[in-house]
């Protein structure tokens, strides 16, 4: 189980450090934490004064290591605490839809990500403090194998279908030609 990326004040850690205790004495299961940020020595201590050693820590990944550490897990999570909730939008989501990796939401009820990860089927979404159904839906993707490739075959074709460097590509150019004056607008196709 995967959490990449800025362990900041706005993401929900607790909920899953809480599923790795409830997974602890099962050694099939291993959770990797890699990055830092305001929360990184607090996950550490609680990592420490629960006991788990199932889990590990790495330093933040260079960009050309990074494709085969998203690459590397059977679950990702992406988080989002409870008072965060339109104040950020979660951009390692991106990455792991790329990597195809099914998708763990942490979110508060009724949240984009939320409906994202529903609508899509490409993951599962939790609640915030909800780290019984997250354990146990990491054993069902454990023996359900298949449900764990239609999950990250669905997050790979989420991203295709919405987020591909082309689309991206023709909503900047769409969102600037908006915004020019009309004497100022280039009239030459988007890029």
């Amino acid at each position: 189980v995967l959490y990449s990326g800025n362990q900041g004040r706005c993401h929900d850690l607790v909920t899953l450090l809480g599923a790795a205790l409830l997974l602890k004495d099962e050694p099939s299961f291993q959770f990797l934490f890699i990055g830092k940020g305001p929360q990184h020595q607090r996950v550490r201590q609680l990592v420490y004064d629960w006991g788990l050693s199932n889990c590990r820590f790495l330093p933040y990944q260079d960009l050309d290591v990074l494709p085969y550490s998203l690459t590397s897990a059977d679950l990702a999570v992406v988080s989002l605490g409870i008072d965060a909730e339109g104040l950020v939008a979660p951009s390692k989501l991106y990455g792991h839809l790329a990597a195809g990796t099914p998708i763990a939401a942490i979110t508060p009820p009724g949240s984009d990500l939320q409906r994202l990860v529903q609508n899509h089927g490409c993951g599962r979404w939790f609640a915030n403090g909800d780290s019984a159904q997250l354990a146990d839906w990491i054993r069902q993707l454990r023996v359900q194998p298949e449900l764990a490739a239609a999950c990250g075959a669905a997050a790979r074709e989420l991203l295709l279908s919405s987020a591909s460097p082309q689309i991206i590509t023709a909503r900047y150019w769409s969102l600037l030609q908006r915004h020019l004056p009309a004497d100022k607008q280039l009239n030459t196709l988007a890029p």
